[in-house]
């Protein structure tokens, strides 16, 4: 794991903490294929603080204290996450270069947000 970086500056609203399996395999896939960046770490505690412009996202590596059920792979079953990356086919040629299971290949999506619609890429 990287040497340790000041203090965020920008804290998330929001920050999802994700519980892994193995912390340095869910680092290669965060920081390695989507481009997120460690902000700060706690070795001690198998614990990283991921950014990503102003997605931000915690990992721990799967411990008894933070377990409310019993955990079954794969992790994180019915959960989705929106992330707003700068280059998309860069992302989507990382996953298809590493053989990465990509559940439904890259399409366009148009939601009502309000009165307005809004397009994304999606995976």
């Amino acid at each position: 794991m990287g040497a340790a970086k000041p203090p965020l500056d920008d804290w998330a609203h929001l920050a999802p903490a994700l519980i892994v399996r193995d912390l340095a395999e869910s680092l290669g896939f965060w920081t390695g294929i989507l481009g997120f960046t460690i902000g700060y770490e706690r070795q001690e505690d198998e614990f990283v603080y991921l950014t990503s412009g102003r997605a931000h996202v915690m990992l721990y590596q799967r411990c008894d204290a933070y377990e409310t059920a019993a955990l079954e792979p794969p992790y994180g079953r019915g959960v989705m996450f929106q992330i707003e990356v700068e280059n998309v086919d860069a992302v989507l040629r990382q996953l298809t270069d590493r053989r990465w299971p990509v559940y439904q290949g890259l399409r366009e999506a148009w939601y009502r947000a309000g009165p307005v619609e809004r397009g994304c890429g999606s995976l």
